[in-house]
């Protein structure tokens, strides 16, 4: 099975709704305002990632060639989706009881920092997929963000 470069946009948009949830959630645990004003920035930064991805795939969807040559269902998003929560945030899964029951800011960030490495890999394999110059500048885009997100979580150690 072939998997286009369509799907992984959506598992990417999926991921960022992941990512927003997640940060707005721990926005909402936190007691320090420091932390608050970051968590919500993060939280907003993943929604405009989403934002942007929505706008490539719509630029795609009308590729005639990507239909024709890879799969695209319901199905394979449902799989890819599985995939994707079960690696990329698989801690986030695992530990949300945990947060839920004793928030903990020590591993809200490491966690935060495991899904902003994960994102990175994913949108860096994206790039390996797509030739179009404007596709791959909105990726180097949103991986330098990711990356700053990164860096700003692992300076809060």
């Amino acid at each position: 099975m072939n998997i286009s470069p369509l799907e992984l946009l959506k598992v990417a948009t999926k991921m960022e709704d992941m990512g927003y949830n997640f940060y707005l959630e721990l926005t909402a645990k936190t007691k320090s305002a420091e932390l608050k004003k970051l968590f919500t920035k993060l939280s907003n930064d993943e929604k405009e990632h989403q934002i942007t991805f929505k706008k490539i795939i719509s630029t795609y969807t009308d590729l005639e060639s990507d239909k024709q040559n890879y799969v695209d269902s319901a199905e394979v998003d449902a799989y890819l989706i599985t995939l994707l929560q079960a690696d990329i945030f698989k801690e986030i899964a695992r530990q949300k009881e945990l947060l839920n029951a004793l928030y903990n800011e020590e591993k809200a960030i490491q966690l935060g920092i495991e899904a902003e490495k994960q994102s990175i890999t994913l949108y860096n394999k994206l790039k390996e997929l797509f030739i179009e110059p404007e596709t791959h500048s909105i990726l180097d885009n949103i991986i330098s963000e990711e990356q700053k997100h990164q860096k700003t979580l692992e300076n809060l150690k």
